[in-house]
């Protein structure tokens, strides 16, 4: 049955559901500044800078360079389609606001709040909208480096250094990462259709997920892209550096 009161099971279900997730975030933030290593984002940061300095002063990486790149570049663009689609889809059921939210609520014997659908079905579109977004200058990025590699440092005071090229990697990447995350927080959204308790519910399986996610499973891992000598001082000075950028 529909409802017009203020809806305020739906309102504190969803500042729990936000709550909980800036709470993850800010600790993941903490833990990282803290042990750099204790997450997976840092080696992935280190693993791509790696990349770039073995394309550019290396001889015989051309094919790789590309084909790497071009692999990015197609992921990225995939999920960017992706995401239109799902824009597309939901713009198609939000012409019948109404009975979908009716149709919905019905499943869990809930209290319909016809005020909120329109609300639900805003958030989910910002959500892949936003998630366009990341995808979209994912593939700008990876198309940049992709001339960057092509162009070797002539000298030590060139213009496109290994720092530049894997700053702008980093980045893409950094917004590959991005759009998944807001791609996963579409769950909670959904799910929300179906009442407070399956938002909260759906948040809290997502941090799970999160948590498998950015856990760094094996730190010996370092050493297999630095030397043993070397990877102590990466997790000392340069994955600090990566961490706070």
């Amino acid at each position: 049955m529909a409802d017009l009161s203020f809806p305020i099971f739906d309102a504190a279900a969803l500042g729990v559901s936000v709550g909980l997730l800036c709470a993850y975030w800010f600790v993941l933030r903490r833990r990282t500044r803290r042990d750099p290593g204790a997450a997976v984002h840092t080696f992935n940061r280190l693993v791509r800078a790696r990349w770039a300095d073995a394309m550019l002063n290396r001889q015989g990486t051309e094919i790789t360079a590309v084909q790497t790149l071009r692999n990015s570049v197609m992921a990225a663009s995939f999920m960017a389609s992706t995401a239109i689609l799902l824009i597309v889809g939901t713009l198609t059921v939000s012409s019948d606001l109404e009975k979908v939210g009716r149709s919905w609520t019905v499943l869990v014997g809930g209290v319909h709040h016809a005020s909120l659908v329109g609300v639900k079905v805003a958030l989910l579109l910002g959500d892949f909208f936003l998630a366009f977004f990341c995808f979209s200058m994912s593939v700008r990025l990876f198309s940049h480096i992709g001339y960057m590699v092509g162009v070797k440092p002539a000298n030590a005071d060139d213009l496109v250094k290994t720092e530049i090229v894997a700053t702008h990697l980093n980045q893409a990447g950094n917004y590959f990462s991005l759009g998944l995350r807001v791609f996963f927080s579409c769950i909670p959204l959904i799910f929300w259709f179906f009442g407070p308790i399956a938002l909260v519910a759906a948040t809290i399986g997502l941090l799970w997920i999160l948590r498998l996610m950015d856990r760094f499973p094996r730190r010996e891992a370092l050493l297999m892209v630095f030397p043993k000598g070397e990877a102590e001082d990466q997790v000392r000075q340069g994955v600090i550096q990566v961490a706070k950028d």
